[in-house]
């Protein structure tokens, strides 16, 4: 069998003519329209997949699309989409240039990152038996007044967060709370990510006073900012062949 016939996972679009990261992992470039398609080789595994190829060609993908996110502005393709060989490879992005254009203008100089924020344990503090009624109610009043205040001041820190944290991003994508844990995605312009990653830093002091562990990661590829809901139908839901 060819290799104009193998079938491809697609893992990315990216503009022709961008350079190849030199830590990604092995692919192909197939480039037409004024875009190149990074996808890898692919062998179908039918009704009954192997879980452990399935898992080392997730780990591959996003190995890929990682590499070229850390350099440059890249369309991450979900994984599971696919073509039947590089001649398909090219029609598919003849057919979706438009689209891919439009998606890469709007992830120009910017990716993805990720702020996690997590509740920590807290240690229960020794209850004092009251001596009377009425210091049992002033204690039930003095711990429920604590309490409120502190849910206040932390929901007041983590919103202060997202705020200083939208200030510095193209777009984003969830929400950050203080009483569970939550998440939230933004896709920051490359000249942004160093003041980003101190507003973060400061961030982390502040915020494990509250009883809050912040997390920062990324660069990621943009996948909640690489296309709308009506382009993702568009462009994913056939094999293209």
């Amino acid at each position: 069998m060819g290799p104009e016939s193998n079938p491809l996972l697609m893992n990315g679009v990216v503009r022709a003519g961008a350079g190849r990261p030199a830590d990604a992992p092995p692919h192909r470039v197939v480039s037409a329209a004024g875009l190149s398609m990074i996808c890898s080789d692919w062998t179908p595994t039918g009704a009954d997949p192997d879980l452990a190829e399935e898992a080392a060609a997730v780990l591959h993908h996003n190995a890929v699309l990682s590499a070229y996110a850390a350099v440059g502005d890249v369309v991450p393709v979900r994984f599971g989409g696919a073509v039947s060989g590089l001649a398909a490879a090219a029609r598919h992005l003849d057919t979706h240039a438009a689209i891919y254009q439009a998606v890469l203008a709007r992830l120009t100089d910017a990716a993805e990152y990720v702020v996690r924020l997590r509740p920590n344990a807290r240690a229960a503090t020794p209850a004092v038996a009251p001596t009377t009624g009425r210091a049992y109610l002033s204690g039930q009043r003095s711990a429920r007044d604590a309490r409120l205040s502190a849910a206040k001041d932390r929901a007041d820190a983590v919103a202060a967060l997202f705020d200083a944290l939208i200030e510095e991003a193209r777009e984003a994508s969830g929400a950050l709370t203080g009483v569970r844990a939550s998440e939230a995605a933004f896709l920051v312009p490359r000249g942004r990510v160093a003041r980003l990653t101190e507003i973060c830093a400061t961030a982390h002091t502040k915020l494990s006073a509250h009883d809050l562990t912040l997390t920062l990661s990324g660069p990621w590829p943009a996948y909640s900012f690489a296309a709308t809901e009506a382009d993702e139908t568009a462009l994913l839901r056939e094999v293209a062949g």
